[in-house]
């Protein structure tokens, strides 16, 4: 028979298992609240600035927060627009995509068998039907972030007494231990993420303003924004420059243009992603790139993107087990 601690202990891990049973099986789901915990831990310090700024007006903090967001979007679609609008009435647009389109076609096949996506009547269907499924839960996590931002100590506050009720005392003082380590190790990563991808969308503007390339502002912000994916980021940022450069001299300028911004993302890939967000999380610049090249070797861009704070996360852990021993 069960001594009354014995049996206190078994309740837990009973409450504990279903409660991890039904997140997994409703893990689909529940998606809409896993991306909603994520934007609203991201946005957090641009809340806390605007609510610092309004006398700890919380509510006021999380509208600004939005706000400023949303304005930067709009601006960045509105320059976008401005831009096609512009190109259209000169009549280079057209011509581009013309060429682009003849290019396309000579090698739909490789394109095809290397994104693994047809572009066939059935696959665009499945792709229209995918993003129409993923407007729905963007909007279910945006509303849902904003109540998690709004109410934030709540729900911190429910976290706490939960972990009260499922883990012994000295069990849930290390764990919020370690978590506090790991916010802090996060926190500085996204800090971090966004000097980097500001510093590339300043240098890329620039060398696009010296090389002439036209929309050099609009260009740079893209290439800094898409910059938060290591590797393959880059290569996006380049496709607006190249269409730019290519509408108003050619091919030559075009891939002077890709290679002046090659050369900035070389010095960003190599000194500075390395030294800002390596350094923001703790980490050598060498682990950086082994952790960013193991995560992409075995698990694709998404696991790039979260390689560094992943390893840091590992470093926390590490540290904390070696500490108590």
């Amino acid at each position: 028979m069960l001594n009354p601690g014995g049996a206190h202990k078994f309740e837990r891990f009973i409450i504990l298992f279903l409660i991890i049973s039904v997140a997994v099986l409703l893990r689909r789901a529940l998606m809409p609240l896993w991306i909603a915990l994520a934007i609203a831990y991201v946005l957090d310090p641009l809340v806390g600035f605007w609510q610092e700024k309004l006398g700890g007006r919380r509510i006021l903090g999380v509208i600004l927060g939005y706000i400023t967001v949303l304005s930067v979007l709009t601006v960045l679609i509105w320059s976008f627009a401005d831009i096609v609008s512009d190109e259209l009435a000169r009549g280079t647009l057209q011509k581009s995509l013309s060429v682009l389109q003849e290019y396309y076609e000579k090698y739909q096949g490789l394109v095809e068998e290397l994104s693994g996506f047809s572009f066939s009547g059935a696959g665009i269907r499945q792709l229209l039907k995918k993003l129409g499924t993923s407007s729905v839960n963007i909007l279910i996590s945006l509303v849902a972030s904003i109540y998690i931002l709004r109410d934030k100590e709540f729900f911190l506050s429910l976290l706490n007494k939960s972990g009260h009720l499922l883990f012994p005392q000295k069990t849930h003082g290390i764990i919020r231990e370690i978590a506090y380590d790991i916010n802090d190790v996060v926190s500085a990563f996204i800090k971090g993420v966004f000097i980097d991808s500001s510093l590339i969308a300043i240098m890329d503007t620039l060398v696009l303003t010296i090389l002439g390339v036209e929309y050099a502002l609009f260009i740079g912000c893209f290439a800094g924004i898409m910059n938060i994916i290591p590797y393959f980021g880059p290569v996006l940022g380049l496709i607006p420059a190249f269409i730019s450069a290519f509408s108003d001299g050619g091919f030559a300028q075009g891939f002077i243009a890709c290679a002046g911004l090659l050369l900035v993302q070389q010095l960003e890939s190599n000194y500075l992603y390395p030294k800002i967000v390596g350094k923001s999380v703790g980490l050598h610049p060498l682990f950086v790139l082994l952790s960013v090249s193991a995560a992409g070797y075995f698990g694709g861009i998404l696991w790039m993107i979260l390689a560094v704070p992943i390893a840091g996360i590992i470093k926390v852990l590490v540290v904390t087990w070696a500490y108590r021993q």
